[in-house]
């Protein structure tokens, strides 16, 4: 029906676990696949109009409760503000991001992967894409290490 129309949007849900979380290995492979899928799929039909996006929600869930039970016993460390002033689980914070890729005003929106984290940052993650490139025609081991701190720096919230 999308194909016949040259229209549609495609919202896939993965999580902030395909990152990796301690404790969450196997279900943020899982999630981590469904960003694969999204960014796929995105190439597959993007010349037919129709986009494709994944939001990795962060709800009150299980899993959620299991994680904060991990951090309450010092298993799993957060920064000390990682989760002020954000009311857990409410679907009300991962709504805006959903209702906003369905619409038409995100037509030029896919491949791409969102998530609104526990502190109410709104990121754009990066899904195994080239981050920083340095050229150098022949690597050693040394030059590897002397790098590795600039391709490893990232702006982040």
């Amino acid at each position: 029906c999308m194909i016949a129309q040259k229209y549609g949007r495609i919202i896939n849900i993965s999580s902030a676990a395909a990152a990796g979380v301690k404790g969450q290995v196997i279900y943020g492979t899982s999630k981590a696949g469904i960003l694969a899928l999204t960014s796929g799929v995105a190439l597959e039909v993007a010349q037919l109009g129709i986009t494709v996006n994944s939001v990795m929600p962060s709800a009150k869930t299980r899993l959620l409760d299991a994680f904060l039970d991990a951090v309450s016993a010092g298993v799993v460390e957060v920064p000390a503000n990682a989760m002020q002033g954000f009311e857990l689980g409410l679907p009300d914070n991962n709504a805006p991001i959903v209702t906003y890729l369905a619409s038409e005003r995100a037509g030029g929106t896919t491949g791409r992967a969102f998530n609104i984290d526990f502190a109410g940052n709104l990121r754009l993650v990066r899904v195994a894409s080239e981050v920083k490139c340095l050229r150098k025609e022949v690597w050693t081991e040394q030059d590897i290490e002397r790098v590795m701190p600039v391709l490893l720096s990232e702006a982040t919230c």
